[in-house]
C-alpha cells in the first residue's frame, strides 16, 4: 500500500493525558488494589508498596536492612528455597527500601502467577530475619559503602542532602559503618511489626492476569492484620542550613560539584512550574547548562539539574563532574545561567521545546500497562487524585516566560544554594 503526503497525520499538542483506565478494588482488610489488565500480554508485573521506608524508622538504616532481609528466610522457606521457587517458574522478585516505602517488585508469566504469588506473600508476611543473614548483609553493605566513599560524586551528594535536611532527618542522614553494626535482628522485627500492617499496604497489578485475580490476592494478603490504632509519625524537624564547603575526595583528577536547596513535595502549588524551570535549566540534553557548560565551553561531560520529591519533602539540585582546574569557571557559568533565568525572558521557541519534551516523556511512560505502573505508584504513595496528570499537563501548558523568571528569582538564587565541592584540595 502506498501513502501520499496527505496521509501523514497532523502533529498537534495534546491537552489530555491518555491515562490508563485502571480499576481500584479493596481486599477485605482494606488494602487497595490497583489493576491494569491487558490480555495481549503473557506477563505481568506486581508491585506491593508498604509505608515502611526511612520516614517510618525509629533507628537509622533499619528500613533498608529490613527490605533486603525480607527474602532471606521465612517460617515456611529458607532463602535458598525462596530463590529456587521464583527461578523455577522463570519469575523475578526484588525488594527495595526507599525513603518512604519498602517495595516488592514481581515479574511473572501470567500462567505461573498463582505459583509464585504465595512466595511473595510469604516474604511480606512471615520473615524470620535470621542472624546469620544479617551478619552477611552487614558485611556486604560495609564493603559496598567503603567502595562508594571512594567516589567524589557520592561523597558530595551525601554532604549535600545531609546539609539540606540535617544529620538526623530521615531524608538527610547518611548511613555509616558504625550505624550498620548497631542493627540487630530485634530491630528488624520491631520495624516489621510496627509498619507491616494492612493500612500501610497497596498493591498494583498490570499486564496479563486471571479474571479472578482479586480472590488469589485476597488469599495472599487479605489476612494481613489492621492496626487498632494507626501509628502516626510527626514531621521531623529540618535542621539543615545553607553552606559553601569543600571536602577532600579520593579521585584526583575530577571534582564533583553539587548545588542544592530544600524545596517541597508534589502537592505544592509551585511544583509544576519549578519542574518546568529545572527541565529548561538542566533537565535534558539540549538544556541551558548542557549547551553552555558542556557543548560551548567543554568544561564537563555531564551536568544536570533536577527537582526530587519524596512523600513529605523535596529538594532542587545541580550536579556536575568537572576537571579540578575548571571548578571556578563552571560555578561562574552556573551563576550566569541562573541569573539569566531570573531576569531575561525565555523565547517562545525554547518554551515550546521544553513543553514538548516533558509531554513526550510522560507519553513514553504511558507506553503499555507495565510501564504505567510507575505513574499509578505515584498516585497511590503520594495520595494524588487521578486528575493530577491532567492538571500537570494544564500546568505545563500554562507556563510562560514571566512564570519562569518569577520562580527562578524566588527559588534559584545562586547565593541561596548550598554548594559542595568534593575533590583534591
Amino acid at each position: 500500500m502506498q501513502y501520499s503526503l496527505g496521509d501523514i497525520p497532523v502533529i498537534s499538542p495534546f491537552k489530555h493525558v491518555p491515562f490508563p483506565d485502571f480499576q481500584l478494588d479493596y481486599l477485605s482488610n482494606g488494602i487497595p488494589v490497583y489493576s491494569l489488565p491487558n490480555n495481549d500480554y503473557g506477563v505481568l508485573k506486581m508491585e506491593v508498596n508498604v509505608f515502611a521506608g526511612r520516614f517510618f524508622e525509629e533507628k537509622q538504616a533499619v528500613s533498608r536492612t529490613c527490605a533486603n532481609l525480607l527474602r532471606e528466610g521465612t517460617k515456611a522457606r529458607t532463602s535458598a528455597e525462596i530463590a529456587r521457587d521464583i527461578d523455577f517458574y522463570g519469575a523475578s522478585m526484588q525488594m527495595m527500601g526507599g525513603m518512604d516505602v519498602i517495595k516488592l517488585e514481581l515479574y511473572s508469566m501470567t500462567r505461573h502467577f498463582e505459583k509464585v504469588l504465595p512466595v511473595a506473600a510469604d516474604v511480606l508476611t512471615a520473615p524470620l530475619f535470621p542472624e546469620n543473614e544479617l551478619v552477611k548483609y552487614i558485611k556486604r553493605t560495609i564493603q559496598k559503602l567503603q567502595n562508594d566513599l571512594s567516589k567524589n560524586d557520592i561523597l558530595a551528594f551525601r554532604a549535600l542532602t545531609e546539609n539540606i535536611f540535617g544529620l538526623d532527618h530521615p531524608y538527610g542522614y547518611n548511613t555509616k559503618e558504625e550505624t550498620l553494626k548497631k542493627i540487630s535482628t530485634q530491630d528488624l522485627r520491631n520495624h516489621f511489626l510496627q509498619t507491616f500492617y494492612a493500612e500501610n499496604f497497596s498493591v498494583i497489578l498490570a499486564g496479563g492476569f486471571p479474571e479472578y485475580f482479586l480472590s488469589i490476592l485476597e488469599e495472599a494478603f487479605g489476612h494481613i492484620p489492621k492496626r487498632e490504632k494507626v501509628i502516626t509519625r510527626p514531621l521531623p524537624t529540618v535542621t539543615g542550613q545553607q553552606i559553601n564547603t569543600r571536602i577532600e575526595g579520593k579521585q584526583k583528577y575530577q571534582s564533583s560539584v553539587k548545588l542544592g536547596v530544600r524545596m517541597f513535595d508534589r502537592t505544592h502549588p509551585d511544583y509544576i512550574g519549578l519542574y518546568f524551570t529545572s527541565t529548561l535549566l538542566g533537565g535534558y540534553f539540549g538544556s541551558r547548562l548542557m549547551q553552555n557548560i558542556r557543548e560551548d565551553k567543554g568544561l564537563t561531560y555531564d551536568i544536570y539539574s533536577s527537582v526530587d520529591c519524596m512523600r513529605m519533602d523535596g529538594y532542587f539540585m545541580i550536579s556536575a563532574e568537572v576537571d579540578n582546574k575548571s571548578v571556578d569557571q563552571t560555578l561562574s557559568e552556573i551563576r550566569i545561567e541562573l541569573k539569566k533565568l531570573a531576569e531575561e525572558p525565555v523565547e517562545q521557541e525554547e518554551l515550546e521545546l521544553v513543553r514538548n519534551y516533558i509531554k513526550g516523556n510522560l507519553l513514553n511512560i504511558l507506553n503499555g500497562p507495565i510501564n504505567s505502573v510507575e505513574l499509578i505508584r505515584l498516585l497511590s504513595i503520594y495520595g494524588l487524585d487521578k486528575t493530577f496528570y491532567d492538571e500537570f499537563i494544564r500546568g505545563i501548558d500554562s507556563i510562560d516566560a514571566k512564570v519562569i523568571n518569577e520562580l527562578a528569582g524566588k527559588y534559584l538564587d545562586f547565593d541561596n544554594l548550598s554548594l559542595i565541592i568534593c575533590g583534591v584540595r
